[in-house]
């Protein structure tokens, strides 16, 4: 299926990082000058705790937001109260030096799927964060080799749905 030599460092997606004491303005930056849904929330020594995404943070920001009646819920001293902390979700965390296969492996016997929406970061050798897997990637390399057909990644056109009157 795939080559026994091929690791998962090859497929490493780099995204922002962040430390579990970041306040709000500095994520909301960060989601707003980067390409990326999530931050990776590491610790002081760079070993990944988790991560929070964008649609996450801003329905607790609007939930927070919609609770006040007046226009005082838009102070950024109200803001504040939201813990970031409380918005860190699990990942799975592999070693970037994984083999495809063993993945693989992993991936059929159910151990690394308990949740469809769980993401796997990659670390290094001392369990510094690297990066984000790249599934897209990792299963486009797979197709290739198992067909030698490049797959592009689907586009969205809009052309042809609307109708002029």
């Amino acid at each position: 299926m795939s080559s026994p030599s091929l690791t998962l460092d090859r497929f490493v997606r780099r995204i922002p990082v962040d430390e579990p004491t970041t306040n709000l303005v500095t994520a909301l930056t960060k989601f707003q000058s980067n390409p990326s849904e999530i931050i990776a929330i590491v610790s002081k020594e760079g070993l990944p705790l988790g991560i929070i995404r964008s649609q996450i943070l801003l329905d607790r920001i609007l939930k927070h937001l919609l609770g006040k009646p007046t226009a005082e819920g838009l102070k950024s001293a109200s803001l504040a109260r939201i813990k970031l902390k409380s918005l860190i979700e699990p990942v799975t965390i592999l070693p970037a030096r994984m083999s495809v296969s063993e993945f693989w492996r992993s991936w059929q016997e159910n151990s690394l799927t308990n949740s469809s929406d769980l993401l796997h970061l990659l670390v290094d050798n001392e369990g510094k964060l690297l990066g984000l897997l790249d599934r897209w990637s990792l299963s486009q390399s797979l197709l290739v080799q198992r067909d030698e057909t490049p797959i592009k990644p689907p586009s969205l056109s809009f052309e042809g749905l609307f109708f002029n009157y």
